[in-house]
């Protein structure tokens, strides 16, 4: 499921229990909804996947497990895109979620322990 709506990413974060594990994809890591949905399922014990360019973002703080993509010194060409740095993100999400399809598929992904 993919959730975009604040709203609706504050009422999921409310919701989730320990035995859930919850993804967030954040190129700044400091989307200011993610970060306050992420210590919403912190303060609930499910896992915490971040997804971002920024190790030293709030986000990637509340992570059980981060991945960090490449971020581009290329400087943004307009105001809405940071394409060089979004194609690693988007890859490494994709790596991410195909893995979690085939090792699902054979029954032999590995639960995420802290």
């Amino acid at each position: 499921m993919t959730i975009d709506d604040d709203d609706l990413i504050l009422y999921y974060g409310e919701k989730v229990t320990p035995s859930d594990t919850v993804i967030f994809i954040s190129l700044s890591g400091e989307t200011a909804c993610l970060v306050k949905a992420a210590d919403l399922v912190k303060n609930n014990r499910a896992k915490i996947i971040v997804l971002t360019s920024n190790d030293t973002s709030p986000l990637y703080y509340t992570a059980d497990f981060g991945l960090l993509s490449y971020k581009s010194p290329i400087k943004k060409l307009s105001t809405t895109l940071e394409t060089a740095s979004r194609f690693s993100l988007e890859m490494n999400a994709r790596i991410l979620s195909d893995s979690y399809i085939v090792y699902s598929e054979l029954r032999s992904i590995k639960r995420l322990t802290h």
